[in-house]
């Protein structure tokens, strides 16, 4: 090298990283010429994604200008997610080796879920994960982590404040003369990168939105970025004023803070998790941590095991995948139809927005977004993705449940409503119906609870004690106003199903109904269609002749318009004990109150038990 020559921070990193005997990484992408608008092909890393893209150039032939504006987004977030998938792992080894030169304790942390973490305006408007400016790849900033850990500290621990201080820092600048007004903290936090690609494509998509004092049907979704499966190296450091002890301290706090409170947003909705709330416990770097063992949360939890057989959960890459966000979704729907038979729909959105949260600011006096008492989370066995043995076979899943609230009687209200969700209905597509095979296709799903706190057999009795139950949790937390007319509506309008003297239960035995597992995976199409797959409700519902499309859409629904009917499968793993359950909603209506008179007349359905709702 000639004299006066500098060497490349890369060179000199790797040959910093040879001194201390760390392995050096494979070397760096070059990016474009400076003086040249990159393409598709020369794009390194995400940021550039977002920043360069011309849809006239870039994504010629992708799409044209007819496409509605959503279409071309999400275009435009897979190429991003692409972007990291393809060019940024070498990237993300040189930032992880720069980590381990500087830090002195090493936090290894593993979300199995989504982490959203920054939320900053980006392209057309839509919040983005934080992705660094210089590097271009998504992370997590230093003072994010430090934000948690800080607050959690402060408000979670016997230290005094001024400890809390001495570590991170301070500055008050209203402190009087005779007061420090500032400080440098003893321990310093790093930067987080991801230890491999995770930026994913992801989207909210809101089924039913309040519209006054009516919940309209109208499904809007909403794409967005977040990183999925990700791990993350998290660099503690001591500065000029702090010791080991510091630093090991710190370190103790942040496990804690992750267990207890999660990191980055929509923590409520299962994201910015790290390991099973009934647990706590943090996976770091394989081993369980010793903080779970010092962790007293304010949250109440409880958890709910369940196996699900489905004919799919698709996410927005099209990938069959269970979220919290979609049992997030199943909840709200059920709490509504209950809330609403006993209070007016003003009361059930204000209650609505306490349990799950709302950005509505005219809910509460302070008037800003509410932030709810629940948080819901879900572990799958094997990851969110779900599983199925070839073309035509149910996707399965086997997982559980974790509910918490910072509120008791919330948290046993959500129980409940689990609890009746999965009796009457299912999840994701065809949540309204068995699992069965109807034009050549699957259909439906067939959702179970594994703890056998959580089943209702075919009594009445044991139903009625859990909807008395149910009865006396909402008249002590609701407030008590009149309910309004809450019609579900009809084919041009669709709004909320409500449990009210309108509605009709009727549970029907289904002890010659097989079980999901008990078809062969190769005989759906031909066994899938049969009464001793469908059981004698869904058998009935075909042959009544009041099945949406060619049937009544005023019963059956249609194309986005849903079903005013529910038919679920309950106990099929015991046969002596197995039923299905039929939820009629609106039966005010004159085609409903028909198929409520063909259900009461039909020889088929004769050993039903009618359940009448104790409110």
């Amino acid at each position: 090298m000639a004299r006066g020559q500098k060497k490349s921070w890369q060179e000199r990193l790797a040959q910093a990283a040879q001194e201390i005997g760390i392995e050096a990484s494979t070397p760096l992408p070059s990016i474009s010429q400076r003086n040249e608008a990159p393409s598709l092909s020369q794009i390194k890393n995400p940021l550039q994604t977002l920043n360069c893209a011309d849809f006239s150039k870039e994504f010629a032939g992708k799409f044209n200008d007819s496409q509605p504006e959503e279409q071309r987004l999400k275009l435009l977030l897979e190429e991003t997610a692409k972007a990291d998938i393809q060019t940024c792992q070498p990237l993300y080894d040189v930032l992880n080796q720069r980590t381990a030169m500087l830090a002195g304790q090493i936090l290894e942390v593993y979300f199995p879920a989504r982490l959203r973490v920054g939320g900053i305006q980006g392209f057309r408007e839509r919040l983005l994960p934080a992705l660094h400016p210089v590097y271009g790849v998504p992370y997590v900033p230093a003072s994010s982590i430090k934000g948690v850990v800080k607050a959690w500290a402060e408000h979670h621990q016997s230290e005094s404040l001024e400890t809390v201080q001495r570590l991170f820092g301070f500055l008050n600048e209203a402190a009087s003369e005779d007061k420090q007004k500032a400080s440098l903290g003893t321990v310093q936090i790093l930067d987080a990168f991801p230890t491999t690609p995770c930026l994913s494509i992801d989207v909210a998509t809101p089924q039913w939105n309040w519209k006054a004092t009516q919940v309209e049907y109208g499904p809007s979704p909403h794409y967005l970025m977040s990183l999925q499966n990700v791990t993350l190296k998290v660099g503690l450091v001591k500065t000029s004023l702090g010791s080991e002890a510091d630093v090991k301290l710190a370190r103790t706090w942040l496990e804690e803070a992750l267990i207890q409170e999660g990191l980055g947003s929509r923590i409520s909705a299962g994201y910015g998790r790290v390991s099973q709330p009934q647990e706590s416990t943090l996976e770091i770097g394989g081993q369980v941590s010793e903080a779970s063992q010092l962790v007293k949360s304010r949250w109440h939890n409880s958890s709910h095991s369940f196996e699900l057989w489905s004919q799919g959960i698709y996410s927005v890459s099209e990938q069959v995948e269970l979220r919290s966000t979609a049992i997030r979704g199943v909840l709200r729907y059920w709490f509504r139809a209950v809330a609403l038979s006993f209070c007016s729909p003003q009361d059930c959105q204000i209650f609505e927005a306490k349990l799950f949260g709302s950005i509505d600011t005219t809910l509460n006096k302070h008037k800003k977004p509410t932030h709810g008492s629940v948080r819901i989370s879900v572990d799958i066995e094997g990851g969110s993705k779900l599983s199925n043995q070839g073309i035509d076979t149910p996707y399965y899943a086997k997982g559980t449940i974790h509910l918490e609230s910072t509120n008791r009687g919330h948290l046993t209200l959500i129980k409940y409503i689990l609890r009746l969700a999965i009796h009457l209905g299912g999840i994701g597509r065809g949540a309204r119906r068995p699992l069965h095979c109807n034009s050549g296709r699957l259909r439906g799903c067939y959702w179970q609870s594994t703890d056998p706190q959580d089943s209702l057999g075919y009594d009445l009795d044991e139903w009625l004690t859990m909807l008395s139950s149910l009865r006396d949790i909402c008249r002590g937390l609701l407030i008590s106003s009149p309910p309004g007319v809450c019609s579900p509506g009809d084919t041009h309008n669709r709004y909320q199903d409500v449990l009210n003297q309108n509605a009709r239960i009727y549970l029907v035995k289904a002890n010659s109904t097989k079980h999901p597992k008990d078809v062969p995976s190769n005989q759906w199409k031909q066994q899938g269609k049969h009464q001793e797959v469908l059981g004698l409700a869904l058998d009935f519902w075909y042959k009544s002749g009041f099945k949406g499309g060619t049937g009544n859409p005023s019963v059956g629904g249609k194309l986005n318009i849903p079903s005013f009917v529910w038919i679920q499968a309950n106990n099929l793993c015991n046969p002596a004990n197995a039923y299905q359950v039929i939820t009629l909603f609106g039966v005010d209506y004159p085609d409903r109150d028909k198929f409520l008179k063909a259900i009461g007349k039909s020889i088929q359905l004769k050993d039903k038990v009618e359940i009448t709702l104790p409110w």
